[in-house]
């Protein structure tokens, strides 16, 4: 059995896309996993990296403009091409679809030959390439319990999570505060702004620093971003700051899953991906979802995040270090607080996002007779 596993532009469509293809590859001992991605994305080196065979189309989002049209247009003609190539040569059972632009032309063709096909939504709001292949697709699977009514013509699009790496999964808090010497005595908060690194973040989190550092019972640690730490530290030598042992800025974390683990607090962006991680670890966060995001989804996933009781909100614009540091004071003053948080986590659908995505696959498959028998 050979499955197509299609999405990309950003890591939010990418590793869901690579989750899935692992998830089936583990469920399917014999299945061969292809993953189709536009050849200027980054897909196109980090998939390889992965161990997943990939398979490249050309296709250009539309800029404005008389050619940025005539461009786009020929380009999805050629994408569709090219898709059509690529089903003739694989024969696939089936082609997943995570969302991108990139991911519409290769399901919206596997429909058209009646192949089976799915799609899976990452965010709270979906993006066009999902809206539009809702209404083709065999199966819409979803991340959030009350995504919006974009999928109003879906009879009953099914409720899976979103899938996480294994890692999170094996994370554990007294394992990972021990390794990573976080201080047993301190609250402990990580900011991050993705792994870019997020300019307003930033500036605010080096007044909370300022504002933190040599306190007794907090311990803060910082990701600036690897383009913006330099930028950041000329920031603190301007200040004439000299960080106590209290506060730490790093560039970039290459052990994301032990750091959420291991801290009481979790100031960051609300991406699919990492709310998702947020609900395994269940580490308490506050959310600032990013104002420069396609169809602002970012803060629709941080709302239904806080309406579950499993994180808090503050808007960019609404953002300064004085409310920070009364959330953070006040969670650290109130560990039921944070223990009402992390157990509303649990009810977040993820844990078993992977489970429930080849348990929808399967029937899938099933029902149109690609394995097995109809349950």
């Amino acid at each position: 059995m050979k499955v197509i596993v299609t999405g990309g532009g950003t890591g939010g469509h990418i590793y869901p896309a690579v989750s899935i293809g692992q998830t089936l590859d583990e469920k399917y001992k014999q299945a061969r996993i292809v993953y189709v991605g536009r050849k200027q994305g980054m897909e196109a080196e980090l998939v390889p990296k992965l161990g997943m065979r990939f398979e490249p189309i050309s296709i250009t989002y539309r800029k404005p403009g008389l050619m940025g049209l005539v461009r786009h247009v020929s380009s999805l003609v050629g994408s569709m091409a090219r898709s059509i190539q690529i089903i003739q040569k694989e024969r696939p059972s089936l082609v997943v679809g995570t969302g991108g632009y990139v991911a519409w032309p290769m399901v919206f063709m596997a429909s058209l030959f009646g192949i089976p096909t799915a799609i899976h939504e990452a965010n709270a709001h979906p993006g066009r390439a999902n809206k539009f292949l809702s209404k083709w697709v065999d199966r819409v699977m979803i991340s959030f319990e009350d995504v919006d009514n974009s999928f109003s013509s879906v009879k009953a699009p099914v409720l899976t999570g979103n899938p996480v790496r294994k890692e999170f999964f094996e994370a554990d808090r007294l394992k990972a505060r021990r390794e990573l010497q976080l201080p047993q005595d301190r609250f402990v908060v990580i900011s991050v702004g993705g792994s870019g690194g997020a300019k307003k973040l930033n500036d605010t989190m080096l007044e909370l620093m300022e504002r933190v550092n040599g306190h007794e019972k907090i311990h803060m640690i910082h990701v600036t971003g690897k383009s913006y730490y330099e930028k950041f530290m000329l920031g603190v030598k301007d200040r004439g700051l000299t960080f106590e042992d209290n506060v730490q800025v790093l560039p970039y974390l290459y052990d994301m899953p032990s750091y959420m683990a291991g801290a009481d607090l979790m100031i960051t962006r609300a991406g699919a991906s990492t709310l998702s991680e947020i609900a395994v670890t269940g580490t308490p966060a506050i959310l600032i979802p990013s104002p420069n995001v396609k169809d602002n989804h970012q803060e629709f996933n941080a709302r239904s995040m806080e309406r579950s009781g499993a994180g808090i909100m503050i808007l960019e614009s609404q953002l300064d270090s004085g409310r920070l540091l009364d959330l953070v004071e006040d969670l650290s003053a109130h560990p039921e607080k944070s223990e009402q948080i992390r157990l509303a986590c649990k009810h977040i659908a993820g844990a078993d996002a992977k489970k429930r995505i080849a348990q929808t696959l399967d029937d899938l498959l099933r029902e149109k007779g690609k394995i097995g028998g109809k349950k």
